[in-house]
């Protein structure tokens, strides 16, 4: 246990775990990702509208509150259902934790390569990419660009739009202008 600080769950009155809970409802299915936290309600209405039974909340959403998780990249982590299981999760399956904040993470499967896979454009065509891979259906993909080759800039490029649209070389303007 390495001397690593780990949260409370009670279980019962004789058993115990170690690690951090979360709430179903702050699984984002799209970015397939968990943020810790609890819901501290709805609040209270103020006194206009309190009682009146057509009240809505302007966002209609509970408050929030955002709680740190103590996971680390890399670590293996068991899920464990405590009610309604989230989507695309396992009940008593390993998974390797990526930290994306103090209070979000996501959950890869390590049984499932996470190698990158390099694509050309000569590789895409239309709406295919065709590269030997190892992925399986529903598998979140995640792109990562390159950095930029370079950047351009007007004192790169030298060139400048003149009155008729054209371009024209910064060193040579049209007469009466100045080339700045």
């Amino acid at each position: 246990m390495n001397s690593t600080a780990y949260g409370i769950l009670v279980v019962d009155d004789q058993t115990i775990m170690l690690g951090s809970q979360f709430e179903g409802a702050l699984v984002d299915p799209v970015t397939n990702t968990i943020q810790f936290g609890q819901v501290v309600g709805w609040g209270e209405p103020d006194e206009e509208h309190e009682g009146d039974p057509d009240f809505e909340w302007e966002d209609d959403k509970p408050d929030f509150l955002a709680l740190y998780h103590g996971l680390e990249d890399g670590m293996l982590v068991v899920y464990r259902a405590r009610g309604t299981t989230v989507p695309g999760l396992v009940d008593g399956k390993t998974y390797r934790v990526e930290v994306i904040d103090d209070t979000t993470i996501r959950l890869w499967d390590p049984l499932v390569s996470d190698a990158p896979v390099a694509v050309t454009g000569a590789a895409v065509e239309d709406d295919r990419i065709t590269v030997p891979h190892h992925f399986v259906n529903g598998q979140l993909v995640i792109y990562t660009a390159p950095d930029p080759a370079g950047e351009f800039s007007s004192g790169v490029v030298n060139v400048q739009a003149g009155p008729d649209g054209k371009p024209i070389i910064v060193d040579d303007p049209p007469e009466g202008e100045s080339g700045g």
